[in-house]
This record gives C-alpha cells, sequence and structure tokens, in this order.
C-alpha cells in the first residue's frame, strides 16, 4: 500500500507549558493519504477518490490509561500500545497490536494528544 502522510504539529503553537518543569503538551493532526493501487494520471487524480460517503464507515479512539514507560520492545518498535479502545466502527483497528489498516483508498484523519512529564522518561 502507498502512504503520503501529510502531518501538522506545529510546536510553537500546540506544544505548551508555562515554565520548564510544568508538563508539555502536544497536539497535532496527520492526514494520510492510501492508494494500494497508485497510477501515473496526468490530470493529477491518481487516486479517484470520490467524495460521496460511502456505507462502509470506518472509524477509531483508542486511549492510554496508564504512562507509558520505554521498555526494551517499545523502543525497537517505536509503538505505543492503548489500554482502550472506545470505537472501532468497520474493525480496521487491530487492538492487540495497536495498528490501523486502511481498507480502502482515501484520505484518513489522525488527531492525537500527548503529556510529556518534565525530567521523565514517561509520555501521558
Amino acid at each position: 500500500m502507498l502512504a503520503f502522510v501529510l502531518c501538522a504539529l506545529a510546536l510553537g503553537c500546540l506544544a505548551s507549558a508555562q515554565n520548564e518543569t510544568e508538563p508539555i503538551v502536544l497536539e497535532g493532526k496527520c492526514l494520510v493519504v492510501c492508494d494500494s493501487n497508485p497510477t501515473s494520471d496526468p490530470t493529477g487524480t491518481a487516486l479517484g477518490i470520490s467524495v460521496r460517503s460511502g456505507s462502509a464507515k470506518v472509524a477509531f479512539s483508542a486511549v492510554r490509561n496508564t504512562n507509558h514507560e520505554p521498555s526494551e520492545m517499545s523502543n525497537r518498535t517505536m509503538v505505543i500500545y492503548f489500554d482502550q479502545v472506545l470505537v472501532n466502527v468497520g474493525r480496521s483497528f487491530d487492538e492487540e497490536r495497536s495498528n490501523f489498516f486502511a481498507p480502502r483508498k482515501g484520505i484518513y484523519s489522525f488527531n492525537f494528544h500527548v503529556v510529556k512529564v518534565y525530567n521523565r522518561q514517561t509520555i501521558q
């Protein structure tokens, strides 16, 4: 699957801490364009995405209720595993692996919120 990732993380606007001993809050949004069958089309519509609403919806929401302590496995895989999946419409989010699989080509939006605690390796 070919995926183009467009991530916006404006740290000046979205990272906040009052002083250097307070937690840093990072928020961002990623748009991911997925196409499992890319073609080169001179009209610039290689994805051929229709804006019509489809009948098969895809959505998920997952949270981590505990601090993420770095471990040998998480440092190697760079994966943050979620404690709880709140929504999994379309069942495209693999709860065991904390992975999302795009079931069809399209534009997917991902929002995130991370808190980094001062002088600690954990993230919340």
